[in-house]
């Protein structure tokens, strides 16, 4: 069988565009087949067939459909589930197969995209009892936007242009009203830049909706590591060729046998605290022999 390669520009010193990474190593193990991947200057990913992965995983974005879904017995007419922003379609499900304890409100309700043959869930801001994985959920609580309205969102500026995507996926920017906070590009706080964007309705920052989408994807098998609410860490294996079992594993543990480089991600409180929170820092964790 023949096989395809994508290599595009990263900055490891980007969580967002780091988790977009794993995002594309799962969407292209579900749509091309076997995947290898790795990250040098560069993110290269391999995989099953003729078509890019890269492309493959854009072409599936850009062309699906996002539903939300419902545990069964709750219903998406009465309240709190009843919200007022954007209406999407809703697939019921049982609670196997939600794979979540169910949620309190619909802020975090698990997002499914549909293309076709294929679907993939999106979960990761899901309250969860099976699991004891942080959620790594930054943008603002409850009373927010549903992450599914928010992922539907970014995905129609994706598909509105789709093209102009494929060549620099992680750079593709446009305005953007909210984000699920990944990429430090379009995170502020207002104390520390003196205004704040809700003073400006009209105002909207400039953000990265491939990114968004692709990081909440790729979070769904891996995890960087919470070490308390305001710091995290993460990984990346170098060089290429790496199966994606061990991709996701390095994302937030040191693996034996492995050269893997470790950022921390400091964040800070935009507003209330205990609610959104932004990048306000990343930095190369040294080996404990190189630091003084």
């Amino acid at each position: 069988m023949s096989r395809s390669r994508s290599e595009i520009l990263v900055d490891v010193l980007n969580p967002g565009q780091v988790f977009a990474c794993y995002g594309l190593i799962e969407l292209a193990e579900l749509l091309c087949g076997e995947v290898r991947a790795g990250f040098n200057d560069r993110f290269v990913v391999e995989a099953d067939g003729e078509v890019e992965p890269v492309k493959a995983a854009i072409d599936f974005i850009a062309s699906s459909k996002t539903y939300v879904l419902l545990p069964k017995g709750i219903s998406a007419e009465t309240q709190p589930w009843k919200w007022s922003w954007k209406k999407l379609d809703v697939e019921e499900v049982t609670g196997d197969e939600y794979g979540a304890r169910a949620p309190g409100a619909p802020a975090k309700l698990v997002a499914r995209l549909k293309n076709g043959q294929y679907h993939i869930d999106v979960d990761h801001w899901a309250e969860e009892d099976r699991t004891d994985r942080d959620n790594v959920k930054f943008w603002a609580g409850m009373g927010g936007l549903p992450g599914v309205v928010m992922l539907d969102s970014a995905i129609d500026l994706v598909r509105a242009e789709k093209e102009q995507a494929y060549a620099d996926p992680l750079n593709f920017q446009r305005p953007q009203s909210s984000s699920f906070r990944f990429d430090w590009r379009s995170g502020y706080i207002p104390m520390d830049i003196g205004w704040s964007l809700n003073n400006h309705q009209k105002t909207k920052n400039g953000g990265y909706p491939l990114v968004d989408v692709l990081a909440a994807i790729g979070l769904g098998n891996a995890r960087p590591l919470a070490v308390n609410k305001l710091l995290y860490r993460y990984g990346v294996l170098q060089g290429a060729g790496h199966r994606p079992l061990f991709l996701r594993a390095a994302l937030g543990r040191e693996l034996a046998g492995f050269s893997r480089r470790e950022f921390e991600i400091a964040l800070g409180w935009p507003g209330k605290e205990g609610q959104a929170r932004a990048i306000v820092g990343v930095t190369e964790v040294k080996p404990e022999k190189e630091r003084v």
